[in-house]
């Protein structure tokens, strides 16, 4: 699990690096020609975690996951959301600070 953490950071950290180069390569900074940003739909209960029997369903359960057409809303979200997006971080459908 450790792994997921610096794998979500390099992420982040690549996307804003090429957010920027978009940027500066556009015809106005103000209104890139491509828009990227990350998302983070947060605790989704899919079926990823199977292997991992009782525990996963009972946490998923406690912690009140989401169900994946609610995780999906997240993605299709991020993919319209305009200017104001680029280069950030959305988590849970809003854009993160």
């Amino acid at each position: 699990m450790n792994r997921y953490y610096l794998s979500k950071m390099v992420e982040i950290l690549v996307a804003k690096h090429m957010a920027r180069l978009v940027s500066k390569n556009s015809s106005t900074s103000s209104n890139p020609s491509i828009i990227i940003n990350t998302i983070n739909p947060g605790l989704v209960d899919t079926e990823l975690a199977r292997e991992q029997g009782v525990f996963a369903r009972v946490f998923n359960f406690v912690f009140r996951a989401w169900t994946p057409e609610v995780g999906a809303r997240c993605l299709v979200n991020a993919a319209g959301m305009g200017v104001e997006s680029h280069g950030k971080h959305t988590s849970n459908g809003v854009i993160a600070p």
